[in-house]
């Protein structure tokens, strides 16, 4: 019995020691219940993290058709890469409990449950340890500005954009180079005909058997990282533009397009981290709406949507319609 009593005790001190030499670290993610698509939502973080300081990071996934951008504070370190949430402290605030908030960008062709969870990571006793966060859910409901056809569950998002664009090598101009032939005899004339030079002597011709009768090809030049061809620029007021296709990494839309029978010129701009490739300019939703659906019926561009922008800034659809008073069409 005495025995059972020492192991009883034993254990008792060995827990409560546990408990205030293990740092009680937990994080939560706020958010609104739903949302509707084409718009966006602030997330809190809220970050129980003790006693613990130093270097941590929280890591957080998105399905495609959801971005991410910072909105406080300002020294933690945010950035938001292939569908992935990252914010790194190099030493982390000194409050036991902190809050980050991020805003959550939503494709306005979306609809479903959106699962918002992550992971925090930190170092205690020289050690990595991690803390999850419950998972939560928003409800995305679905845009009415936007055709049903064009309507894709967030489990199936990765529809919402084409495979991405390969890029297209840009031609080259170079001047035509006369390929002649070159033989002993040309060789010899050559030497014959030559005028003598006084100041110094002429380095003696190759022979012919050594030289190439050809110039080896020049490799094709792609398009570096976030260069723009015919890139797209702003205008003042509210408009809109038909959004053809968008791609991680940039092409030559005029090579890209040419068997298309597109009928705009197809201008380039980077947005939230993707190159799109978009036409018109349309001062009124209808004319936009219609201009897309001849994308539709003539082309092999089965999913143009309209984009909106004010004062060059892209926007909702939602909102340029409720800034211009305009009127949605089907």
């Amino acid at each position: 019995m005495f025995k059972y009593i020492i192991f009883a005790v034993t254990l008792n001190v060995i827990l409560f020691l546990g408990y205030f030499t293990k740092e009680d670290v937990s994080l939560y993610i706020g958010a609104p219940a739903s949302a509707e698509a084409g718009s966006t939502i602030d997330i809190e973080l809220e970050l129980h993290k003790s006693a613990i300081s130093g270097f941590a990071r929280f890591h957080q996934e998105l399905p495609p058709g959801i971005s991410a951008s910072p909105v406080y504070p300002s020294d933690v370190n945010f950035s938001f890469d292939e569908n992935t949430i990252r914010m790194i402290w190099l030493n982390l605030p000194g409050d036991k409990t902190f809050s980050v908030r991020y805003r959550l960008h939503i494709h306005e062709r979306l609809k479903g449950q959106l699962k918002l969870d992550g992971t925090f990571s930190y170092i205690e006793n020289n050690e990595r340890m991690t803390a999850s966060a419950g998972a939560i859910t928003v409800n995305i409901n679905p845009s009415p500005f936007v055709d049903e056809k064009l309507i894709v569950d967030i489990s199936e998002a990765d529809k919402l954009l084409p495979p991405a664009l390969v890029p297209v090598p840009v031609p080259v101009t170079e001047a035509p180079v006369a390929e002649t032939p070159v033989t002993e005899a040309r060789v010899a004339e050559a030497r014959v005909t030559e005028a003598p030079v006084a100041e110094a002597p002429v380095a003696e011709t190759p022979v012919a058997s050594q030289l190439p009768t050809t110039l080896p090809p020049s490799p094709p030049a792609v398009m570096p990282e976030r260069t723009l061809v015919r890139p797209l620029e702003p205008e003042q007021g509210v408009y809109y533009r038909v959004q053809l296709a968008a791609g991680r990494r940039p092409v030559d839309p005029e090579s890209y397009f040419r068997n298309m029978s597109i009928p705009f010129n197809i201008h380039t701009e980077i947005h939230d981290g993707w190159y799109k490739y978009s036409i018109g300019s349309f001062y009124d939703y209808r004319s936009a709406r219609d201009q897309r659906v001849n994308i539709w019926n003539t082309t092999p561009v089965g999913d143009a949507f309209v984009s909106a922008y004010s004062d060059g800034v892209r926007i909702t659809v939602q909102e340029a319609l409720a800034i211009a008073s305009h009127r949605w069409y089907r």
